[in-house]
């Protein structure tokens, strides 16, 4: 009674019907996001995981998801006062949408982004090449030359995979111009990275399963 008694005594400051629209606004995007994110992951980590032959597979997610993440976090840290940590031409390309860099960057940044690509997959082969041909363990024949390439779950139609990478790719753009670039936020901060290399992990754990 106490504290009601408080609020009507002290009531919040008035807020202009834009700005309470803009915040519900932001509420519904990042409750939807997170209510997705949760989902999904239970949904892609269980298709595989109610069948014992392919708990190795399902192993594998969580590595997968935790090198991605990670990987971008520390990058993002090493270089981002020098480039702005992209490695990826579509934040590249939201960069320039938002105006932080101009039409001659974006094309340097996407030729060496892609070039580094080549370079990278490259080394991959060159690192794993004696093993193609090989049997893993849980009876797996290892192809060396693809890579690593990602492939849509045969069981889901070519829109499902769709739907899910555009929607996962909105929720790494969403954290990225919500942390990185915000200055009202924790871009001015050490620690923008963070949460970008954390939302990636979730990412990957909810698509790994559905389209690599």
């Amino acid at each position: 009674m106490a504290t009601i008694m408080n609020v009507l005594k002290n009531p919040a400051p008035a807020e202009s019907l834009k700005k309470i629209l803009r915040d519900s606004l932001v509420e519904f995007v990042a409750t939807t996001l997170f209510v997705f994110i949760g989902t999904q992951s239970g949904q892609s980590t269980g298709w595989d995981g109610f069948k014992e032959e392919n708990a190795v597979a399902v192993a594998r997610i969580l590595p997968i998801a935790m090198s991605f993440g990670l990987a971008i976090l520390a990058l993002a840290h090493s270089i981002g006062h020098l480039t702005g940590g992209h490695m990826n031409p579509g934040v590249t390309l939201m960069m320039f949408f938002r105006g932080q860099l101009g039409v001659l960057k974006l094309v340097a940044y996407w030729t060496v982004q892609f070039v580094g690509a080549m370079l990278g997959a490259a080394l991959t082969l060159g690192c794993t090449s004696e093993l193609d041909g090989e049997t893993s363990p849980s009876g797996t024949t290892f192809t060396a030359g693809n890579l690593a390439a990602t492939t849509l779950n045969p069981a889901l139609s070519v829109g499902n995979g769709f739907l899910a990478e555009f929607t996962g790719s909105v929720v790494f753009f969403f954290v990225i111009a919500q942390t990185a670039l915000d200055k009202r936020g924790i871009a001015t901060t050490p620690f923008p990275a963070l949460p970008i290399g954390l939302i990636l992990v979730a990412v990957h754990v909810c698509l790994i399963p559905l389209t690599g």
